[in-house]
């Protein structure tokens, strides 16, 4: 017999996960970073890789490339624990999670972590001569007697003992709270640094956290970890991207589409995700080849969602001084000293030196040759969106216009692969160009 049908529908496979984290059905551009880290893991505690963070700007892939390695380590006999600091709590989750380590690996012995035994028992209310029978629950206490540290500690031993070895990663790393990330750094920093126990540590987190968590002097440990870009993508890794997963599920995708999807995608595997997943279900795939119409849809659902998600929250993460920094950049036609950019904005010069030192860290601006330009992450549109913008102003003559643009009127847009900014005039369709 047939399956029964669903009441919520018919099911709609799609090559394509955008959802922040998400593995993809086939990774790209992280093959290097990943073989890097894998090695310093299974190197052992005296490597300076075996513990490493991963910063980058949201949509670049942190949280991925740790459940890529997190699945590696798992397929080869290691111990995971994989938490989160996006909220308050970070050690006591640590210790719920130790706790249920017993059942998930019996061959470790593990026991102390399981804490007590504890039964409740519950008798029923009798009502109108009718006696309640007696309930019992069983559940175990979290062996937190022991302290994190001894926990943590006595959970590295039984890894060296059993020949394995423990990963525990950290996502939202940027986010995690002063005083609880004091302590979580000092105990691993006993038991990884000093004891040189096997408990591996990845971490992830917004690029902002250079100037934010790892600049705590109490953090010496995360400090001390070794700390990695996620590298953009380039046009053949989303050309690949694209291709395999479409190919792999039987679709088929035109040239024209192909090239207007590299053009668009840009350099973060978030937005490759998202233009991929949109494409296939406008185009109908696998039954229709996904063409430039499906893509052009993509690419404006896309871009839709990627400010929403992604660049609108990036913007409000900012300080009020380094917002007014950036809509200084953006009336000065988006390209500019900051200097002038101080000047623009009525900040001190140094001031603004140290705000656009912090936000080319965070991925917010690209600088060149003391000129600094937006990314992808923030573009102008959001600025003046969120803020309003004025006429922009020059505040030295404009060299002539290429013959591409209109008057000054050009794009201007910045393309990491080129290394340099679009000539084309603004508003312009289709992809970018440098020359």
């Amino acid at each position: 017999m047939g399956e029964a049908a669903s009441a919520l529908g018919k099911p709609a496979p799609n090559p394509f996960s955008p959802g922040f984290g998400q593995l993809p059905s086939m990774l790209v551009g992280r093959d290097d970073l990943l073989a890097e880290i894998g090695s310093g893991l299974v190197t052992g505690p005296r490597d300076i890789r075996y513990t490493s963070i991963f910063m980058g700007v949201r949509g670049s892939g942190k949280t991925v490339a740790v459940t890529e390695l997190e699945d590696r380590a798992a397929s080869d006999g290691w111990v995971i624990l994989s938490l989160d600091a996006s909220s308050k709590g970070i050690l006591e989750r640590t210790q719920d999670e130790l706790g249920a380590l017993p059942e998930r690996y019996p061959e470790l012995d593990l026991g102390k972590l399981g804490g007590e035994r504890i039964v409740e028992r519950t008798r029923g209310v009798d009502i109108a001569g009718f006696k309640g029978g007696v309930a019992e629950t069983e559940s175990r206490s979290a062996g937190r007697a022991m302290g994190l540290r001894r926990q943590l500690t006595y959970l590295a031993e039984q890894a060296r003992k059993h020949d394995t070895s423990v990963l525990l990663t950290v996502d939202e790393l940027h986010a995690i709270d002063r005083e609880e990330g004091r302590r979580l750094s000092n105990d691993l920093q006993h038991i990884t640094k000093r004891s040189e126990l096997p408990l591996a540590f990845l971490g992830a987190g917004l690029s902002e956290m250079k100037y934010t968590v790892l600049q705590d002097k109490k953090m010496t440990f995360f400090r001390r970890c070794e700390q990695y870009g996620m590298p953009p993508l380039t046009e053949a890794d989303v050309a690949k991207g694209l291709l395999h997963p479409i190919h792999d599920s039987g679709g088929e995708i035109t040239d024209d589409a192909l090239r207007l999807a590299v053009e668009s995608i840009g350099t973060l595997p978030y937005k490759l995700q998202l233009v991929g997943h949109t494409a296939w279900t406008v185009a109908n795939a696998p039954e229709k080849a996904i063409d430039a119409h499906a893509v052009g849809r993509a690419v404006e659902f896309a871009q839709k969602s990627f400010d929403e998600k992604v660049s609108e929250p990036a913007f409000y993460d900012l300080s009020e001084s380094e917002r007014q920094f950036l809509k200084g950049l953006v009336d000065l036609g988006g390209v500019s000293k900051v200097a002038d950019i101080a000047v623009r904005s009525r900040q001190n010069v140094d001031t603004a030196r140290g705000i656009g030192r912090r936000l080319t860290m965070s991925g917010y601006l690209h600088s060149d040759g003391g000129v600094v330009t937006l990314t992808e992450l923030v573009p102008e549109r959001i600025v003046i969106q969120e803020l309003g913008g004025s006429q922009p102003i020059n505040v030295a003559p404009t060299p002539s216009a290429p013959p591409h643009s209109k008057g000054a009127d050009r794009c201007r847009k910045w393309m990491p692969r080129k290394k340099a900014h679009c000539i084309l005039a603004a508003g312009h369709s289709g992809g970018c160009r440098s020359k």
